[in-house]
């Protein structure tokens, strides 16, 4: 053995540490990745419970000052082709919707919700190839946009998902059931 060589491990050096890094940092994020995908999953079958009254993690129909008319008009997942069209909001805080991928898709319920004072909808699916999807979405005024949770029940998969409107806003109150 010539002498400056060694057997023993080394450090490794700058490009070594950067793989390093690299591996760390990736290891970080597919675990975030998983805490998220794991709530998202415990969010998405909590939402699916149908009970006479909200269960525990559940949303609770709306109540207070959020006005369920900024929800109505065209919502477009930038991601492909799915749009959510919300054209009446119906007493008791139901909404009349319709889904498209980019054919119809039957809409079996949709209706206003409430979580941690973070309001929007929830939207069911029932139809061929969406036995019972779901989309638990939040409205968040100030980007205008839809954000929240897809549970393709086909799979039992829950995916992220945002819309963004497409066209301009409806005037508060346009399209509104009376009781």
């Amino acid at each position: 053995m010539s002498e400056g060589k060694s057997t023993t491990c080394r450090a490794p050096g700058a490009r070594g540490r950067m793989a390093m890094r690299g591996m760390i940092w990736a290891a970080a994020g597919l675990s975030a990745v998983a805490l998220c995908a794991a709530a998202a999953y415990r969010f998405g079958r909590a939402a699916m419970a149908d009970s006479p009254g909200p269960a525990v993690g559940e949303a609770a129909p709306v109540a207070g000052r959020f006005d369920p008319a900024a929800l109505l008009g065209r919502w477009q997942r930038p991601d492909g082709g799915y749009v959510i069209e919300v054209s009446r909001v119906l007493p008791e805080g139901r909404l009349e919707a319709k889904y498209f991928n980019p054919r119809p898709i039957r809409v079996s319920r949709a209706e206003v919700r409430q979580w941690d004072q973070v309001s929007g909808f929830y939207l069911e699916l029932q139809d061929r190839g969406y036995p019972g999807s779901t989309y638990n979405l939040a409205y968040r005024p100030g980007q205008d946009c839809l954000a929240g949770w897809y549970y393709q029940a086909a799979i039992q998969e829950t995916f992220e998902v945002m819309f963004k409107r497409v066209g301009a806003a409806p005037a508060a109150g346009v399209k509104r059931a009376v009781n």
